[in-house]
Order: structure tokens, then C-alpha cells, then sequence
């Protein structure tokens, strides 16, 4: 979060995520960066949104990711401005590789990634994240499962992420030297 997002106590999309108690193995999920200005991209071209975004984040203090494989997990990629400084200022702190996972796409109108969403095998619309209101679990469901008669098509989040991650893959496959880029 931005410093004056956290001064007004503005809403975190991701504390809900209790990211820190989600450990599995040798796996830990916790903030490793920190914003340090308020910047905006709204309505900048990708340019702007690069010069806008240079410098904004560091390490939280007493964090080590020497040699690390670090994922990022954002909420939003429109040009990918962001990710990139988020992933420069990893790499400078001696992150071994960054893997950036997003949770949404920005309306696709500055990206050239497009988004192939599962469907439903009865009625054919876009499945979705959905979550059971009485234990609070997240799965996948359709607009329309609670109205098949016959099969709800509701699937489980592990193997609906797995199946959106392998139809949507995103990979860079060249090595970019972020200085030259920056």
C-alpha cells in the first residue's frame, strides 16, 4: 500500500489473504516490499507509468531474500510498470529469480496479454472465484451453478488456478538487464 493509502487506513485487498499463515513446507508468504512515495498511473501512457513508478519500493528492514526465489502477488497489471520496478528492486536486493502473479488484468486496453477464462461445461459462461459463505473456502463455480439442475460444475481452487495458470501462462522468455531497461 502507498504511504497515504495506509495513513487513511484505507482497505488492504490483500490482508484478507492472511498471507503470513498460509505456510506450506518450505513456502512463506509475507510483504517483503515496501512503497515509499505516492505515486498514480491512472490515464499515463507507459512511459509516464515507468518514470512514475522509479524508486517507489525497498526491502522491509530485516527481511533476507539473498538468493531467494521471490513471487510477487499484485492486483492489477495494466503495462506492467509496476511488477517490473517491484521485480528490479528485488533482483538489486539479491533475489535469485522473481515469479510475479497477478490477480486481475486491467481491462486489457494497455496490454497485450490476453485473458483466457475457464467455462463452464453445462452452461458454457466464465467460471469464477467464488466463496462458501458458511466455511469461508474459496472454489470455482460458473455465473449460473446454483441454477443446474443436474450438475452445480463447481471445482476446486488448487486444480481451477492450476488449469487457469497453464491456459494463460505468461512467460518472458528473453533476459531483460533491467539496468539498460531503467
Amino acid at each position: 500500500m502507498k504511504p497515504k493509502d495506509i495513513k487513511k487506513n484505507k482497505f488492504d485487498r490483500f490482508k484478507s489473504l492472511k498471507l503470513p499463515e498460509l505456510k506450506k513446507g518450505n513456502i512463506r508468504l509475507d510483504n517483503l516490499l515496501k512503497c515509499t512515495k505516492d505515486f498514480s498511473q491512472k490515464g499515463n501512457d507507459l512511459y509516464v507509468r515507468r518514470e512514475v513508478v522509479k524508486g517507489t519500493f525497498q526491502i522491509i528492514e530485516n527481511v533476507d531474500i539473498e538468493n531467494r526465489t521471490i513471487v510477487i502477488i499484485d492486483d492489477v497489471f495494466s503495462t506492467g510498470s509496476t511488477i517490473f520496478e517491484a521485480a528490479k528492486t528485488l533482483y538489486e536486493a539479491g533475489a535469485k529469480k522473481v515469479i510475479a502473479i497477478i490477480l486481475s488484468v486491467n481491462q486489457l486496453t494497455e496490454s497485450s496479454i490476453e485473458y483466457k477464462n475457464l467455462k463452464c461445461k453445462v452452461c458454457g459462461s466464465n467460471m469464477r472465484i467464488r466463496m462458501n459463505n458458511n466455511t469461508g473456502e474459496l472454489f470455482f463455480g460458473c455465473e449460473n451453478y446454483m441454477e443446474h439442475e443436474e450438475e452445480k460444475n463447481t471445482g476446486e481452487l488448487i486444480p481451477g488456478m492450476n488449469a487457469l495458470k497453464k491456459k494463460n501462462k505468461f512467460e518472458i522468455y528473453e533476459i531483460i538487464d533491467l539496468l539498460d531497461e531503467f
